[in-house]
């Protein structure tokens, strides 16, 4: 991805990020590891990295979590009592993508949502673009 933040999805890019996403975690409690939102970013030479961390938060339970507005960013994966977050863009999302593409990474639905200002553009599965080196 070039610095100048022309969105270009290649699956080793992609796959990157999610690794990233997957293993970074600012939360100590079990229960938070998968609260958190991951904002992500790359540099001239294509390496990825995360950027900034939101504060943790259960879902269900009043509270928002959120990242500055960062054009490739996650929600997060976890649960409470029925509860989730929500995996697609927000509305807040699509209204901070301007003229600008972005993505969000829905990581309880494994799912990469590519955005703009006019709505989600695409979907595509990690699975089709990922593998986990163990």
């Amino acid at each position: 991805m070039p610095a100048t933040g022309k969105l270009e999805t290649s699956a080793e890019i992609i796959g990157i990020v999610i690794g990233i996403v997957i293993r970074k975690g600012r939360c100590t409690l079990p229960t938070l590891y998968n609260n958190t939102e991951y904002a992500m970013n790359a540099n001239s030479q294509g390496e990825v990295y995360a950027q900034t961390t939101s504060d943790c938060a259960l879902p269900g339970e009043g509270k928002t979590i959120s990242v500055e507005s960062r054009q490739h960013h996650s929600h997060p994966s976890g649960t409470n009592n029925g509860f989730n977050w929500s995996q697609p863009p927000s509305r807040t999302d699509i209204q901070n993508a301007k003229n600008t593409n972005r993505s969000v990474w829905g990581m309880r639905s494994g799912l990469l949502y590519m955005y703009n200002k006019n709505g989600v553009n695409a979907t595509i599965p990690f699975k089709s673009v990922y593998k986990d080196k163990k």
